[in-house]
């Protein structure tokens, strides 16, 4: 008896993987956010691709998946996502724990600025120029929030086009989790503009930012001008600005 009942419930097993491994890609994309958006959808849950991935009606690029085992050892399901678009270009692997505790590691993206601003503001007549290249070895988010890890974000070729066109040269932001938040050291690796200093983000969404900032030698007028407007030099010629409020 026990030994019916041990291959009745192996055939059960192997019936219910032959089950999930015919589902189409479309099990999943049918199952995303309002907000995120699949054309082109073609393979299985296990590995398939999308023409198009689109997210608040902007389109980002080709969305590549192939499922991971690793991630099923410690109790979570995984994936590597490529994307690849005109903007955005990246991969990760990703992996949803029972605890909705969604895991990104080897994070490399790149982002075009201009797409960026488009994304954050798309009234906006001012736009960021430049790069932004973000690598991340882990971060955990939960509950819409990261929980722990860290990033760096380079801003390379940073700059401002619209009225009044700015070149800053390249920007860093390192990222990690202080006590909930989310706490970056800014700094300039070079270029017109001088910078250093910190910023913060709650989970309530409220953040501060105190910086120190210097035009260089090759700043341009239209830079040396925004910096006088945002408050007076000190001795050393810094201009300090601090700023808080809510997103």
């Amino acid at each position: 008896m026990k030994r019916i009942l041990l291959f009745a419930l192996l055939g059960l097993l192997l019936f219910g993987f032959f089950i999930v491994h015919q589902l189409p890609a479309t099990y999943i994309t049918s199952r995303l956010p309002g907000n995120v958006v699949l054309q082109g959808v073609e393979g299985s849950i296990w590995q398939g691709e999308a023409a198009l991935l689109s997210v608040n009606n902007q389109p980002v690029g080709k969305l590549n998946w192939q499922w991971q085992l690793a991630p099923l050892l410690s109790g979570q399901w995984g994936y590597r996502l490529e994307i690849a678009g005109d903007a955005v270009t990246g991969n990760t692997r990703v992996a949803l724990g029972f605890d909705q505790q969604l895991t990104l590691s080897q994070l490399a993206l790149e982002i075009d600025g201009a797409y960026l601003s488009v994304l954050a503001q798309p009234n906006r007549n001012m736009h960021l120029s430049g790069v932004f290249v973000i690598d991340s070895p882990e971060v955990a988010i939960k509950h819409n929030w990261p929980v722990s890890g860290s990033a760096l974000i380079l801003w390379q070729d940073a700059g401002l086009y619209g009225d009044l066109p700015m070149q800053f040269g390249a920007l860093e932001a390192a990222v990690t989790m202080v006590e909930q938040q989310l706490v970056a050291d800014l700094k300039d690796n070079g270029g017109a503009l001088e910078l250093d200093g910190t910023a913060s983000l709650s989970p309530q969404r409220e953040y501060q930012v105190d910086l120190r900032l210097r035009a260089r030698a090759e700043a341009n007028d239209n830079l040396r001008t925004s910096l006088k407007l945002l408050s007076a030099p000190d001795l050393t010629g810094r201009h300090r600005v601090v700023f808080h409020g809510g997103l």
